[in-house]
């Protein structure tokens, strides 16, 4: 971290049993294709656009919430071009998860469905830290000895009614969490949470296979909050 940030966390209670390290990329528009490393990526909200692609590190504490490291991304095009070594989000992702510096008992990785693979999840033992992303539903697991795509697996749940209603910072879900394998990933808790307002599906997935539903929502609504 920097000496800024140091200084700040040296100045406030932090909580001794856990954080949070949130992995995330970010877009950043740009205008002029002379821009070093500019490149065409894509965003959720712009589309494809000119800009800047920075994956990025943010530590949660408390109250507090610090960058904690961001990495450049460049296509291979564009890296081969300048003469640097191409990296994918991913490896630049486990690069911060490698040199994230913890300060309680316990850290816990947080990343969208882009970063969920077996290459964070395993940078993240290497590390001692626990991990919880959303994952895409067309990926693979093995529930009770049978195969499913996850999006196979939510239909099967909902038929048979194993969603509970779960408040979560005033806010209602129905939730519902399954223990599946995954391929190259191992033993996960599967959570599905669903707003009861706008009906939006969320899948998670996490290690942290002991905590029932509820937990892992406040968990990762902490952690983002």
């Amino acid at each position: 971290m920097s000496e800024g940030n140091e200084l700040l966390l040296g100045e406030t209670e932090l909580n001794s049993d856990v954080d949070y390290q949130l992995i995330d990329d970010t877009v950043c528009k740009k205008y002029s294709q002379q821009t070093e490393m500019v490149c065409y990526n894509h965003s959720s909200t712009m589309g494809t656009v000119l800009s800047h692609d920075y994956v990025t590190s943010l530590y949660i504490n408390n109250e507090v919430a610090i960058t904690n490291g961001l990495k450049l991304y460049g296509n291979e095009k564009k890296c081969k071009e300048k003469g640097a070594p191409f990296k994918t989000r991913v490896q630049l992702a486990c690069e911060l998860i490698r040199s994230h510096v913890g300060r309680a008992k316990q850290t816990i990785c947080e990343w969208d469905s882009w970063f969920m693979c077996q290459d964070t999840v395993e940078a993240s033992r290497a590390q001692g830290y626990r991990w919880i992303g959303e994952i895409k539903s067309n990926r693979i697991v093995f529930y009770e000895g049978k195969r499913y795509r996850l999006n196979e697996l939510l239909c099967r749940l909902r038929g048979e009614g194993r969603f509970s209603d779960i408040t979560v910072s005033g806010e209602l879900f129905q939730g519902c969490k399954v223990d599946v394998f995954m391929p190259k990933v191992g033993d996960v808790s599967i959570v599905v949470n669903v707003k009861s307002q706008t009906k939006d599906i969320h899948l998670l997935c996490t290690d942290l296979v002991e905590c029932e539903v509820r937990r892992l929502l406040v968990t990762l609504y902490r952690g983002i909050g």
